[in-house]
């Protein structure tokens, strides 16, 4: 894996750039440039800005900004995890929490209990039963007129003759309350009616029996009045319904008014309290049952004869008088349940809330919540917010030790403001969301952690290097660690779990490679976060070792969850960073790649060179340690451009007419360096890697185009004019990096050993030397990163490689047509 720019030389460190002037050791390999040139180089070479030059540049100024904001979104978060319990209840907890500031919280408990025991208490609520109530005040009331006119009982309606029960005798009795100046009844009988009925809703009602045995057990019971009956004062301060004219039976306007009643809003405290009430059997006629009636009767005004006759209308058809109101008894509960004052419990500044090792219960939980809560609810210095400037401050060292170490020693992010403030943004996120996963799912702390470091170390390590993803790890230790109030060894288990990933990073060829490192890191993460417990959790606590153990399989999970995002958003993260991951070279060396297959099919020729371009400066690269497969993948495309014109190309054209014989050397010019114009742009319609097209534009850099310069040179001779070198070099740019350097050997030199007539391990030597000396000669290696020990090392490498392919065969005796039978025979089996 390659990122481009990521190994940035130091200006001054090593002599033996190809850029050096004085390299006495290996003077005898190559010849030192003139001082004359050296000193130009020294002249053209940028000086380094001064410290007011760079705060006058605006991306001083935007930079400052992204620190700014980063420094103070970290605050914000330190503060918010600091102020959060990060206990659950079942932990067993690893560190004593003391109460800062003295407060009351509410007994939780305590306070439901009394409120249950006033639920409890609360009356149990009845509505009188208008229907029974007034039906019975209608029928008793209008009895005696009823019968003043009948002379012998057969005269009597039969309903009222059963449900009275009337006799022979019952008729004179009856007779006596009719009245004789209207049509209503006595004015004692309609008295003793309305208290006969106002006792058997107020004083004894009668209850059906599952009612009447709750009603017995219970301490307080109320009935609420008939609705719509308004009542007024009675006796004990509750309201009365005696002498309502609007329940009398008789009375026209009352009547009226009974039609359409006004329904009055039910109020609680219109009840009547009663105490005793009377079993309505389920038997027809009990004895009881009258007995009971009989007496409300009798104490309602009925002589004794009366009062049978009015008892029979309730023992022939018995029904409750009250029914139970349950709206009404919930709402009295709960209006007696809120009356309860909370029960509060004082917690003194200094108390030990929980000690380590102790298991957290919901008490302790909520009192350490509130204990957190109260510490930051005071003013700025004398409060919790009084470590603001502290975590600011801290804050602002850690984004910019990773923004200093990012400018320093990775030119694309001191050249880009948007890259960091990507980078420095990660870190602020992958805090966040270590920290989200602690204050709210503190269950799951570990697992956040291992799932932000993991995050971090692979986008940075992808991005970038390793270096900087480690560095990144440490801060982000540095940060979970203050704003989740870990103690060092999580810090040290963050810490190792990002290192590991990291280290793990270095090489991923393929997707196969990846998921063997996210598994392995995983592995990692658990063991240290498995260690971490073991040094930070008591063991003599019962649950203990379960809880270090859920920490380990959660931190490696988070592990192995980062690996698996990343892996599924790889294609945004190479074009977020603009990088070219092991992954993607992987699939771009496919031979089924739709470019290579348009140059397979169109430009045979030139295919079969770029595939033993790549060939030779893979190996060439694996020799010196740098990027092999980039380079390889590099080979594969970097003359693409002559898909355009590729019978223009030597080695397209099988040994058919040159089409240049037809063309002046100018014009051959333009069709010969055009194939890295039109390489640029097939790359980019292919969506190539910027990466990449380094390699299109770079692999012959600035050098002089020969063979048509040479051809220019004598025409012009001819005509008397001068050609300007220049004029015939290739538009560039010269090699930045190792991998395009050697590319750009490699691409010439297999070249010219193709064109040898007898490429014997010698001349192949010469030929290497000779081409490499020229190429460092022409400047075109001046930008890279080459030194004269790995150029050595590179041409050693080249010639291997061309012996290899240039080897000698035997000459087998015979004639000619025999030996070209036996050449023949030779190539098809393979030699």
């Amino acid at each position: 894996m390659l990122s481009t720019g990521r190994h940035l030389p130091d200006a001054g460190a090593d002599l033996r750039t190809c850029g050096a002037v004085d390299i006495p050791l290996f003077s005898r390999y190559f010849k030192p440039r003139s001082s004359r040139r050296s000193r130009i180089a020294a002249a053209l070479r940028p000086k380094a800005p001064s410290i007011v030059e760079l705060v006058r540049q605006p991306r001083f100024f935007y930079g400052g900004a992204v620190i700014l904001v980063a420094a103070m979104l970290m605050t914000m978060i330190v503060g918010w995890g600091r102020t959060q319990p990060r206990i659950w209840v079942g932990q067993v907890a690893t560190e004593s929490l003391v109460n800062p500031r003295s407060f009351e919280l509410p007994d939780r408990a305590e306070t439901e209990r009394q409120q249950e025991v006033a639920r409890i208490a609360a009356p149990r609520f009845y509505q009188a039963n208008s229907a029974v109530l007034d039906d019975l005040r209608a029928k008793i009331a209008g009895l005696p007129v009823a019968v003043r006119s009948v002379t012998v009982l057969d005269e009597v309606d039969s309903e009222l003759r059963d449900r009275f029960e009337l006799k022979d005798g019952s008729l004179s009795i009856l007779k006596r309350f009719a009245g004789t100046n209207g049509p209503d009844a006595a004015p004692n009988w309609r008295e003793w009616t309305d208290e006969f009925v106002r006792r058997l809703w107020r004083v004894e009602p009668l209850l059906e029996t599952q009612e009447f045995q709750k009603f017995s057990t219970v301490s307080s019971r109320r009935v609420l009045p008939p609705r719509p009956l308004v009542l007024t004062d009675g006796e004990d301060g509750n309201p009365d319904g005696s002498g309502d004219p609007d329940l009398a039976a008789g009375d026209e306007e009352g009547a009226s008014r009974t039609a359409e009643p006004p329904i009055a809003p039910r109020n609680l405290a219109d009840a009547v309290r009663i105490t005793d009430a009377v079993d309505l059997t389920p038997e027809v006629g009990d004895p009881n049952l009258r007995k009971a009636v009989e007496r409300l009767a009798e104490t309602a005004g009925f002589s004794g004869a009366a009062a049978r006759i009015v008892a029979a209308a309730i023992a022939t058809r018995p029904a409750p008088t009250i029914l139970f109101d349950a709206s009404a008894t919930q709402e009295a509960a709960d209006l007696a349940a809120a009356t309860v004052v909370p029960v509060e419990i004082s917690h003194p500044a200094g108390e030990v809330i929980y000690r380590r090792g102790d298991v957290v219960g919901l008490d302790e939980l909520a009192t350490a919540r509130e204990a957190l809560t109260r510490a930051f609810s005071g003013g700025v210095l004398d409060g919790g917010w009084g470590q603001v400037p502290g975590w600011l401050l801290l804050a602002m060292v850690v984004v910019l030790m990773l923004a200093g170490h990012g400018v320093i020693f990775y030119p694309r992010i001191a050249n880009s403001t948007a890259r960091l403030a990507v980078v420095v943004f990660l870190l602020v996120g992958a805090t966040g969301l270590g920290t989200a996963f602690a204050a709210m799912l503190p269950r799951l702390a570990p697992f956040g952690a291992g799932l932000a470091v993991s995050i971090l170390s692979i986008t940075l390590a992808l991005a970038y290097d390793r270096r900087i993803a480690i560095f990144a790890s440490v801060l982000l230790a540095i940060a979970l660690t203050v704003s989740t109030g870990q103690k060092p060894a999580a810090t040290i288990a963050i810490l190792a779990t990002g290192a590991g990933f990291a280290s793990l990073l270095a090489s991923i060829p393929n997707r196969g490679a990846f998921v063997r490192a996210t598994a392995i890191s995983g592995g990692i993460a658990g063991l240290v976060f498995l260690a971490a417990g073991l040094a930070i959790t008591p063991l003599s606590t019962s649950g203990a070792g379960l809880q270090i153990a859920a920490g380990a399989v959660l931190a490696g999970s988070g592990a192995l969850a980062a690996g698996f995002l990343m892996l599924g958003i790889m294609p945004t993260i190479e074009q977020l960073f603009d990088i070219t991951t092991g992954l993607a070279l992987a699939e771009l060396r496919d031979t089924r790649q739709p470019l290579l297959r348009e140059l397979q099919s169109r430009a045979p020729g030139t295919y079969n060179h770029s595939l033993a371009v790549a060939s030779i400066a893979e190996n060439a690269a694996e020799s010196i340690g740098a990027d092999s497969r980039l380079v390889y993948v590099g080979g594969l495309y970097h003359d693409v451009g002559k898909l355009n014109k590729p019978e223009y190309f030597i080695e397209n054209q099988g040994g058919g007419d040159n089409k240049h014989d037809k063309l002046s050397p100018a014009m051959s010019l333009l069709v010969i360096i055009g194939h890295v114009k039109d390489g640029l742009e097939l790359a980019q319609e292919y969506g190539l890697p910027r990466v990449l097209r380094h390699f299109i534009e770079s692999h012959h850099g600035t050098s002089l185009v020969e063979y048509f310069f040479h051809a220019a040179r004598e025409q012009a001779a001819d005509e008397g004019e001068e050609i300007e070198e220049f004029s015939y070099r290739y538009p560039g740019p010269k090699p930045r990096t190792k991998e395009a350097a050697i590319l750009l050997l490699c691409d010439g030199i297999e070249s010219a050993t193709r064109a040898m007539s007898d490429p014997t391990p010698s001349r192949i030597e010469t030929l290497v030397r000779s081409l490499s000396r020229r190429r460092l000669d022409d400047g075109q290696l001046d930008e890279s990163e080459l030194t004269f020990s790995e150029l050595r090392i590179i041409e050693d490498s080249i010639i291997k490689s061309l012996c290899a392919i240039y080897h000698s065969r035997i000459a087998y005796p015979g004639g000619r047509e025999e030996r070209e039978e036996r050449e023949t025979a030779g190539v098809v089996g393979g030699s």
